[in-house]
């Protein structure tokens, strides 16, 4: 389990990085912008295989952004977490899917170039 969390955080971090090669100054980076390119290419690996371990790391990583100067509600946090455990159908997993991979993004763009607030 610790082997696909980590396997999945590098994952994210080499497609950030891939995706989003300019320099910080370029402007703020779009989560939402991020994850339609990835998506674009053929679905990721799933966030919620191994019984969702995967996930609540994902989920946990997001949860102490503010250990890091951003604030977790910006990555809809809370409401991640509640829809982890009522993926009842294919369409509802592959919503959660979609949506924890565009804050991950998100997450660490921000991590990366950081996080102007908005006005």
């Amino acid at each position: 389990m610790i082997r696909s969390a980590v396997r999945a955080a590098l994952w994210c971090l080499i497609l950030a990085a891939t995706m989003h090669a300019g320099p910080a100054a370029a402007g703020p980076v779009d989560g939402r912008a991020l994850a339609a390119r990835l998506y674009a290419a053929g679905p990721p690996p799933p966030w919620h295989a191994d019984g969702g371990a995967v996930a609540r790391l994902a989920l946990g990583l997001l949860g102490d952004a503010g250990a890091h100067g951003l604030d977790p509600a910006n990555y809809g946090t809370g409401q991640l977490a509640r829809r982890i455990d009522a993926l009842g159908t294919a369409a509802d997993a592959a919503a959660f899917e979609r949506a924890l991979s565009t804050a991950m993004l998100q997450y660490l763009a921000d991590l990366r170039a950081g996080r102007t607030p908005s006005p």
